[in-house]
Order: C-alpha cells, then structure tokens, then sequence
C-alpha cells in the first residue's frame, strides 16, 4: 500500500454538522415589528378585495406567521412540517407590490444580531416549502404548491377554505424536486401545481419525474385567464391582482 492510500485511508470523515432549528423568539420578534411596516403588506391590504377576502386577510398573514423586519423588509417564515423554524427569507418590495429587483433577498441567519446564534458554517441548512407547517394543522386539504411565498399569499387570501386547499410556495422554479416535496408525498397528499407562465413546461417535466400519482399541474390562471397586459412570466397572484382591480371598476 502506497503512502498515499495511508494518508487516504487514515482520514477521518467529517462529523454531519447540526441541523439549524431557530428558536420560535425569532418569529415571535418579527411579528412583533409587525408586516404591517413593510410597503409589501401595505400594498397586499390596500388591494380591492371584497369583504370575506378582507376579513381573511389578517388571518392569512398571521397563519403563515409573516413578520416584519427593522429596515423595512418582510419576514417569510419557512416552518418545516413538524413545526421547527428553519430558514427565513427577508425581502424588499415596491409601493406597487413588485419585489425591488435591486435589494437580493436575505436570510436571517445571516442578519446583524442573528448571525453569532443562527451561525449558516456551523449547520446544515434546510429551506422548507413556505406554508409547510400548515400541513398538520389542515390534515385533509389538498396542497397547492406555486413559486413566490407573495403569490401564495394572494391565493390564500383570494380562495381562502384552508380546510380544503392550502397554497405553499417553493420559492424558485427550480425547487419542484423529491427533497422538496417528501413530507408532502410521504402523507399521500394530492398535489396541484400552479406554475408561473413561463415555467409550465418545466414544472410539467418536474412532474413527470417525481412519479407521484397525486401530483397535477395546473396552469388554467396563467393561459386561459392570462391578458398580455399580465406579462410573459406572470404567476396567478398577477391574474389575480389584475381581475381584483378589474372589479373595482365594474
């Protein structure tokens, strides 16, 4: 054996690092500050919505636990299935709703004031579907998965019935995979996707590959209820955020 396999073979495998679980005093401290502070919710509650909607919103925001941050940014809490706060992304938004495509979203392990606790070098982390802690909580309702956590918003705002569909967001077109969506298949839950207009046939691929028979993909908001007007890459919040200002007008 060559002195090269020794060294090779004598080299112990590095310990699996810990598994970040945030303490519930972080979400609690972000609600506190309040969403209300951010351009974002203020946008999402000055939409026409009609009574029922209005009276769900409040409920919706505090259900997904969204928070607010000191600078102005919004809190969407990623809570895993067992309800254990992993991750949590900090984003900036416009007067109009649309997210400041200048300010790239943050993570509040590494905010000032978190990062010596919540240190990311020192723990796995794990990025859970936003919304994912609602499964116990509504154990018969169908899982509707979309992209942005503010489209899952609208959307459960808009259609409320938790008890019978909850909407989660993966927070990327490219996190529609198994690692993703385990809890939700290992529970047998059906699965309906809602994907943004320009990623249908991705999420149409995705799938086919997970080979999960509970799983569709529905793009009905975003082709047969799409205008130009709502863009190429339009998501169903922009449906409709769109046909909610248009029955302001009727």
């Amino acid at each position: 054996m060559s002195l090269f396999s020794i060294v090779l073979t004598a080299r112990p495998k590095p310990a699996p690092l810990p598994v970040l679980e945030i303490p519930r005093s972080y979400v609690r401290r972000t609600m506190e500050i309040g969403g209300d502070q951010t351009l974002f919710i203020y946008w999402l509650k000055h939409l026409p919505w009609d009574d029922e909607q209005r009276a769900r919103l409040q409920q919706t925001l505090w259900m997904y636990c969204v928070g607010g941050w000191k600078d102005g940014r919004v809190v969407f809490w990623q809570i895993d299935h067992n309800g254990i706060p992993r991750a949590a992304k900090l984003m900036k938004y416009l007067p109009d709703g649309h997210r400041d495509k200048e300010r790239h979203p943050g993570w509040i392990y590494n905010q000032d004031g978190c990062r010596q606790q919540l240190d990311p070098d020192k723990h796995e982390i794990l990025k859970p579907l936003f919304g994912s802690h609602l499964l116990a909580k509504y154990p018969g309702a169908v899982v509707n998965i979309v992209e942005s956590e503010k489209t899952a918003l609208l959307m459960a705002t808009a259609y409320g019935n938790h008890a019978g569909q909850v909407w989660m967001a993966c927070g990327g077109k490219n996190n529609i995979n198994p690692d993703k969506l385990k809890p939700i298949i290992d529970q047998g839950r059906p699965i309906r996707l809602y994907p943004d207009r320009d990623a249908i046939g991705q999420w149409q691929l995705a799938a086919e590959r997970l080979k999960y028979k509970k799983v569709v993909v529905d793009t009905s908001l975003v082709t047969r209820y799409w205008k130009e007007e709502d863009g190429a890459k339009a998501d169903c919040g922009d449906v409709i955020v769109r046909i909610t200002n248009e029955s302001k007008h009727l």
